[in-house]
């Protein structure tokens, strides 16, 4: 094993890595559960790539010669996995879905075709020590970034068209992946530099992939310091999609009664595990155009307003002298709240004061 600034660098970052891991496990009850499932698969794909540039950096590869450049085809998922967490940053999207995964199939399929590769032939006949190959292996590469460009200009662009004002974590958001399309623009000349039998003055390769490891983690690191991101949706009524939105003001305001009335008379927003998409169906109309409709007639997103409508009905069942003999949670719980943090921060931003000090108020 061979220590050097290469090594330590990488070796750093993948234990961070793993450390960002579980500290994203204990991110619970967030509304925007998608966010929080891409974040998972980008930590844990960039691991793997950089416990693979750890190995190679300090000689291990060759005690697992196999496993050297075995994460050859990360590129193709960090790409849609960056596009995705700004786009269900953005949309508040609860979920993963089947079309999301669309994204990821060049991923899949080239790393079955890969690895099947990597693995059946010797090791000095493999991809990048095959000299034979080498032009192959230029190309692939050139395919990667274009990839990759591809999926960050795509982000950049959804962050640019998303309706000011911007938050300072956004703002903050959208210059990390500039940073990272910065990046591409140098390395890939530098990359090809050999193709023109040229040697770069500097090692580029390896300054991107370190400073692309602290760009991504700077990323996650927006998330778990700011866990309201995940919690509150940006506005999308200005996104081109819905300036051609078939919702003309008379559907708005139907939808948006029903929307009242579903809240008022059935109690929907007791049910501690509703989500957007569950009302949506009930009322026929798409997420998205639920959340316009949300923007526009009550200025507040989806949790926002469920919340609203949970702190009021916790206040009437605190205020009845009939639940005398329940604990505040269990009351919280009963309005529809799943844990004694959100209702309790719920409680203090609506009511701007705790449930203990609101009950207190009460028996005074």
């Amino acid at each position: 094993m061979e220590l050097n600034l290469r090594s330590f660098l990488f070796g750093i970052g993948f234990a961070q890595s793993i450390f960002l891991i579980l500290v994203l496990w204990r991110v619970r009850n967030t509304t925007n559960q998608g966010a929080i499932e891409v974040l998972h698969w980008l930590i844990l794909s960039f691991s793997w790539f950089l416990l693979d540039e750890f190995s190679e950096a300090s000689r291990l590869d060759h005690f697992l010669p196999k496993f050297s450049t075995s994460s050859f085809t990360i590129d193709l998922a960090l790409g849609p996995l960056v596009y995705l967490l700004v786009r269900k940053t953005i949309r508040q999207e609860a979920q993963i879905f089947q079309k999301d995964l669309l994204h990821l199939l060049p991923f899949f399929v080239s790393t079955i075709a890969y690895l099947s590769f990597h693995f059946a032939v010797p090791f000095e006949q493999s991809l990048f020590r095959n000299s034979n190959l080498s032009s192959t292996a230029t190309i692939l590469v050139n395919v990667k970034f274009a990839h990759l460009f591809f999926y960050h200009i795509w982000a950049f662009l959804l962050l640019r068209q998303t309706a000011p004002p911007l938050t300072e974590k956004l703002i903050v958001l959208k210059k990390l992946v500039f940073a990272v399309l910065c990046l591409l623009i140098v390395n890939v000349p530098a990359f090809n530099f050999d193709s023109f039998g040229l040697e770069p003055w500097i090692d580029a390769d390896f300054i991107a992939n370190t400073f692309l490891t602290f760009i991504l983690f700077a990323m996650v690191f927006i998330f778990i310091q700011h866990p309201a991101f995940l919690r509150e949706a940006v506005s999308v009524v200005n996104l081109p999609k819905y300036r051609t939105s078939p919702l003309d003001e008379d559907k708005k305001n139907t939808y948006h009664q029903r929307l009242l009335a579903l809240m008022e008379k059935e109690k929907a927003y007791r049910d501690s595990e509703l989500r957007l998409e569950d009302i949506a169906a009930k009322l026929e109309v798409s997420p998205y155009y639920l959340s316009q409709i949300l923007s526009e007639k009550q200025g507040q997103n989806f949790y926002e307003f469920i919340n609203a409508y949970r702190v009021k009905e916790a206040q009437e069942l605190i205020e009845s002298p009939r639940n005398d003999h329940k604990t505040l949670l269990a009351l919280g719980l009963e309005a529809g709240f799943n844990s004694k943090t959100s209702f309790n921060r719920a409680f203090k931003k609506y009511a701007g004061m705790t449930p203990s000090e609101y009950k207190e108020q009460i028996v005074i």
